[in-house]
Parts: C-alpha cells; structure tokens; sequence
C-alpha cells in the first residue's frame, strides 16, 4: 500500500521531531498520541475515512471544526476540547515547518483558536484548614504515606500536576538545600527547593519501599494501585477525598466548594 503524505509526516513527528527537537517526553508523546487516535476515531465512524486514506488535503477548517463539536457532543469538557486541538495545532505546525508546499493550508487550520471556559469561582482555605488536610492522610498505610507527600509537594512547590506527577526518585535531590527537579511542557525543566520535612518523608518513604537503590531512580515517585503514573483525575480524587474527610472533621476551616487540581 502507497504511504500518504500524512502517513509519512506523522510518522517522523512522533518519532523524530517530538522527542529530538522538542525534547518531550515519553508521556508527554503518549498523550498526544492518544489525540490522535481520537481524531482516527471521529474519521472513521463519522466521515467513512480510515486512518489509511488520510492525507493531508484531507484537513481544511471545516473538518477541524466539526471535529471540534463532535468532541464537546459526546460529553467531553472545554478543557478536553482544547487540548484535542493543541494536539492537532503541534502537528500543523510541524508540517507548515518541513513542507511549505501547505504552508497556507496549514495558516487556514492554526487559525482556529481554542475556546474559553468558564472560570470556575475561586475558594480558599485558612491557613488551618491547609494544615489540616496535610495531617489528613494516614501515614500508617502505603496510600496513606503516597497521599501525604503528595499534598505536601503540590502545596510546597505550586507546581502543575502534570509536574509533580512526573517526578521519579532520581529528580528528587534529599541532601540538604532539598530540591525536586520539575520537567514543564516543551521541555523545560526548573528546580524548586522542597523543606527538609518533606524531604524526610521522602527518605523514610524510599527506605521502607527499598527504593534507594541507583537501579531505581527512573522509577516514579508517585504511583497509582497499579504502579503507573497517576492521571490529573486520580491526584483530584486524593485531594478531594482528604478535603471532604478534613471538612466533616473541621467544618469551619476547609472551604465548602469543589477542590481542584491545578491544571495537568
């Protein structure tokens, strides 16, 4: 079977241009790949086209924006929405980058915007009420110990989920200054100083799970039941749980809206 043209480009964006040039990540690149698989979803059982006879004349605005509707349609979030297309958007702009023969087709597509939500109110907690959702977790189970730093690094270091979440144990310095090494999107990467508790949880933590080993420092330190990496809906589920639990204990300092992560 002839490769299209789309068939060959995508091919060397995931594979070359992705990890080479913007230096991402495995997970970063599994997300995106799983856009994609959306997007194959959507041709197939709405336009009648399988991944196969995709090219890339086969884009226009009107496909992209249909698409788009089909997403929020089915029951997916403005947030959801955007990040279809902030995938989509990475991938035209690659090809306007290696073939200007579609430079303008490639204009016309990345002139679709992303659109706005609303902002949802914001709550606060009292600095008690923090406290109190930081001793929430039980240090006595392994879940329990999870939770416990979790919290601990989103609230010390302000970091995106998506962040704290891809921390393995050889990002994370425990010497004295304490630091975590926190990778962002498009590659970049910052350190930030953890306190020495938290850095004394972690060093506990890591002993009593036998993780101190080089052999260990790609693995995550935070992982879910299954030993993966924890999704931006499990680390909201956490929060929320020890928020609710904290409220019905201390109902006069943890707030009485939703919680929610920062954005993953």
């Amino acid at each position: 079977m002839k490769t299209t043209d789309f068939a060959y480009y995508l091919s060397k964006y995931f594979k070359t241009y992705m990890p080479g040039t913007l230096e991402l990540r495995k997970q970063s690149i599994l997300s995106y790949k799983k856009g994609f698989y959306v997007f194959f979803r959507f041709m197939k059982s709405i336009k009648g086209i399988i991944p196969d006879r995709i090219t890339i004349d086969t884009f226009n605005v009107e496909l992209l924006m249909e698409f788009l509707d089909y997403l929020e349609n089915n029951g997916n979030s403005v947030a959801t929405r955007n990040h279809r297309l902030t995938v989509l958007r990475s991938f035209f702009k690659y090809v306007q980058l290696v073939d200007p023969e579609h430079i303008l087709l490639m204009q016309r597509l990345l002139s679709v915007k992303h659109k706005k939500s609303p902002k949802p109110a914001v709550n606060y907690l009292t600095i008690d009420g923090i406290k109190r959702i930081l001793d929430e977790p039980s240090s006595t189970t392994r879940h329990g110990y999870r939770d416990m730093m979790l919290i601990a690094a989103l609230y010390e270091t302000g970091a995106r989920v998506s962040e704290i979440t891809g921390l393995t144990i050889g990002d994370i310095r425990l010497e004295s200054p304490a630091t975590a090494l926190l990778r962002g999107k498009l590659g970049k990467s910052r350190i930030v100083p953890l306190s020495d508790e938290l850095a004394d949880k972690i060093q506990n933590y890591l002993s009593k799970e036998k993780l101190t080993g080089f052999e260990h420092r790609s693995r995550l330190l935070f992982t879910n039941h299954s030993g993966n990496m924890l999704t931006g809906a499990g680390v909201r589920y956490i929060l929320k749980k020890h928020a609710d639990s904290t409220r019905k204990k201390h109902p006069t300092h943890a707030y009485s809206g939703q919680i929610d992560a920062a954005q993953s």
